[in-house]
């Protein structure tokens, strides 16, 4: 554990974490971004939103409801007249299943307002069932294309970060640096970049976790086009000034990366969010060079943008 720094160093106060590292994880967000925060007390209800779960699920799980949802109310309506009787809904009886299939694909057709005139309710029980089908069936439709456009209207930035922050030569010292790239087409404009550094330190003989704003070489760019690799110079002002990876790994050190941009294609700012903890540090190492040029155009490969060379001792100076 290290001490406390001096006065000069300013404390950051609006991370929006406590400084108590009791009862507290040792990651405070995860390298996707996500939060290592859960919220009990309430019932089930009162802190779960159905809306933000469908908005924010992935497209697998999204899909997989909508044809679940589907399905299961058109079997539930299907079972209805099929219990009523296929006779009520002017259809030669069969066998059971055959009966069974020709409700289902009655109820499919009501539910969508399709309907070929093939079959129809011929008595009040199985009108009103057919109605209230109609209704859940538009309601339903609605739903969906609501949920539809309100998933591909979500400004969402696709930034890729390289899994690896590297301590590497910088200038006339050495520099805490990553990588980051934008993995859609769209054009990201104004780019910004935060880093704060979150590790825990001595003071007054106990443990505090302590937050600082950690100055970058550059923190803002005009246009997001190719690769930005963010540098922090580790001067004699920053708060790991003299630090070796065995004092980061005792101060169990954690690297908050906050981005924010303004999408040009949606017209709406979109954030971003990663951490580097002390072991996803590499000491002594350089980014490799990724971009290629073809035709014309600069090649940017992002499945490689992490991929670092280590440097020998006399590189490393």
């Amino acid at each position: 554990m290290v001490k406390n720094f001096s006065n000069r160093i300013k404390e950051y106060n609006n991370s929006g974490f406590g400084n108590k590292p009791d009862h507290q994880p040792e990651r405070l967000i995860n390298q996707d971004g996500s939060l290592n925060v859960k919220k009990t007390g309430l019932s089930f209800f009162d802190h779960f939103s159905i809306f933000h779960f469908l908005v924010s699920t992935n497209w697998f799980t999204f899909n997989l409801l909508v044809v679940a949802t589907y399905a299961l109310v058109n079997l539930l309506f299907g079972l209805l007249y099929w219990g009523i009787g296929v006779d009520k809904l002017g259809i030669q009886l069969y066998s059971p299943m055959e009966d069974l299939l020709e409700s289902i694909y009655f109820s499919a057709q009501t539910f969508s307002t399709v309907g070929y005139g093939r079959a129809n309710p011929s008595s009040h029980l199985t009108n009103f069932i057919a109605l209230s089908e109609m209704l859940v069936g538009m309601m339903y439709l609605a739903l969906a294309a609501g949920l539809l456009f309100a998933r591909f209207s979500r400004p969402v930035a696709k930034i890729v970060f390289s899994n690896k922050a590297l301590v590497s030569p910088y200038k006339d010292h050495k520099g805490l640096m990553f990588r980051l790239s934008n993995a859609k087409t769209n054009l990201l404009l104004d780019v910004e970049v935060k880093l704060l550094l979150v590790m825990n330190v001595i003071e007054n003989g106990k443990e505090v976790r302590k937050f600082y704003d950690l100055d970058l070489e550059m923190s803002l760019i005009n246009i997001f086009a190719l690769t930005w690799t963010v540098v922090h110079p580790l001067v004699e002002e920053s708060p790991l000034y003299n630090f070796d990876k065995e004092k980061l790994n005792k101060s169990k050190a954690e690297f908050m990366v906050l981005v924010k941009g303004y999408n040009n294609t949606l017209s709406q700012s979109v954030h971003s969010r990663t951490s580097y903890k002390y072991f996803d540090i590499e000491w002594d190492a350089k980014f490799s060079p990724i971009f290629e040029y073809k035709n014309g155009n600069t090649i940017v490969p992002v499945n490689k943008i992490g991929q670092f060379e280590k440097l020998s001792s006399i590189d490393s100076r």
